[in-house]
């Protein structure tokens, strides 16, 4: 029993010369035994005193020198009890830094002024810019029409005014880019945008023209399918000009009755299925078609005139052939304006009038057909 208590005492002794030597150590004090403690008392030895130095604040540092002990030197170089004497301040100061602070160390190595310790800044929170939207205006808004403009999403006014324009097209880049197509342009869009990686706006297709085919006859045509086509329409009735092979407005005019009677697309261009009619024998005549409306006599057979050529006489034209007409009219009781060799709309009625009794297409324009039947000697006269 006594043996635990003594090996308890020791552990304790121990325990409490540790804990001195390391209380000395932070004091940063070591002071040598005197004559009174049993030391050297040689006059020429020296004795270093060593003082606490003031500690330096927490997050500052000091470049100044530790504060020197002030001793009393022997003017006869003879050491008194009782005194001391200085020794050489150091010739350089040392630091160390912990914690962000620099603090000084004594050259001896011995004692520390002070040890700071540091405190980490804070780091900084990024801040997060808010999302764009209609009715937002200002820079943002103008990068973000110009972005959407390069990749073809925006064709509006860059003017940084988020409108409806500017919604519709960010819609647009949102559904092409797998993104939410709500039309507001939050983090994740403009993140996309910015990126270099986000799919441009896609192409539309244009509608091919349909190219006519070679075989239709048009305005403008000739050769020898439009003088074959000619005659046929003027064996039917529907045409009154001069079969030339030419493709001439009166042509056109005529496609479009006979297209119109036979229950085509009256567009005035002759096609496949308009010439495939044309060339049947179930093409109806100009002449079957209005009988129904008004009652008209049959084409009548005439002999032609000694003119070899006819003039196209309609509203607008003049001279002398036109003089001839107009008294012709006057004669069979179709016109009683002035001869004047001057073409127009009372001209053009009586031409219309002889037109429709004498069985012909009623167009007033005076074609070959009109001017050789108005000057045959079958012409009928004007009704009573």
């Amino acid at each position: 029993m006594a043996m635990k208590n003594w090996k308890r005492t020791l552990k304790i002794c121990a325990l409490g010369a540790l804990l001195v030597a390391l209380l000395l150590c932070a004091a940063g004090c070591l002071i040598r035994p005197d004559s009174v403690n049993g030391g050297n008392t040689n006059a020429n030895s020296t004795m270093l005193v060593f003082q606490q130095a003031t500690p330096v604040p927490i997050g500052l540092s000091s470049s100044e020198p530790l504060p020197t002990p002030t001793a009393a030197a022997a003017t006869d170089g003879s050491w008194q009890p009782g005194t001391t004497i200085a020794t050489e301040p150091p010739s350089a100061m040392v630091t160390f830094s912990i914690g962000g602070n620099t603090v000084p160390l004594e050259t001896s190595g011995i004692g520390i002024a002070g040890i700071g310790v540091g405190t980490a800044e804070p780091t900084a929170t990024p801040t997060t810019e808010p999302a764009l939207k209609k009715g937002a205006t200002g820079s943002r808004v103008t990068a973000l029409q110009e972005q959407l403009k390069q990749l073809g999403y925006y064709s509006g006014k860059v003017d940084g005014s988020y409108g409806d324009g500017t919604v519709k097209a960010v819609k647009a880049f949102q559904s092409r880019n797998g993104l939410t197509a709500d039309g507001v342009a939050g983090a994740a869009t403009l993140r996309l945008l910015e990126s270099g990686s986000a799919k441009k706006a896609a192409t539309p297709t244009p509608k091919p023209t349909p190219t006519p085919t070679s075989s239709a006859l048009r305005l403008g045509s000739t050769g020898s399918k439009v003088k074959s086509m000619q005659q046929k329409l003027k064996n039917l009735g529907y045409y009154t000009g001069s079969v030339d092979g030419t493709f001439g407005e009166g042509t056109q005019k005529a496609v479009k009755a006979f297209q119109k009677a036979n229950g085509l697309t009256a567009d005035g261009v002759a096609g496949t299925a308009t010439l495939n009619k044309l060339n049947s024998s179930s093409a109806k005549s100009a002449v079957s078609e209005s009988s129904k409306a008004t009652a008209r006599p049959a084409m009548r057979t005439y002999v032609p005139s000694t003119l070899s050529t006819y003039r196209y006489l309609q509203q607008g034209s003049r001279g002398s052939d036109v003089t001839k007409l107009q008294q012709r009219l006057k004669d069979l009781g179709y016109f009683s304006g002035s001869v004047n060799g001057s073409f127009g709309a009372d001209t053009e009625t009586a031409v219309r009038a002889f037109q429709k009794r004498n069985g012909l297409w009623e167009d007033g324009v005076a074609g070959e057909d009109t001017q050789r039947m108005l000057y045959s000697n079958n012409a009928l006269a004007a009704s009573r």
